[in-house]
């Protein structure tokens, strides 16, 4: 296996590579954006279309799904890319 690897320029590793280090900097919004919360009374008046107070969870749930949904997308995009320069 390490033959065909060596062979073909491929390293698999580094496909988690760009999960592991955009993992921390996602998680580490997610958690400063949620202490906002107590602090800036903003968040409770201001939203827009059906979130209308930010320091409650969505009822909907659409706004996690919407993250993920992102997230998914931009490490597919980053896969996607790594495999066209792989085949160049």
């Amino acid at each position: 296996m390490k033959k065909i690897y060596k062979e073909h320029a491929c390293h698999p590793w580094r496909l988690g590579v760009n999960m592991l280090a955009i993992g921390p900097a996602f998680m580490s919004f997610f958690f400063g954006i949620k202490s906002l919360s107590s602090v800036h009374t903003s968040f409770a008046t201001g939203g827009a279309l059906w979130f209308t107070n930010l320091s409650v969870p969505d009822p909907h749930h659409i706004l996690p799904v919407l993250a993920c949904g992102t997230f998914l997308g931009v490490m597919e995009t980053a896969l996607r890319g790594r495999q066209a320069s792989m085949v160049k």
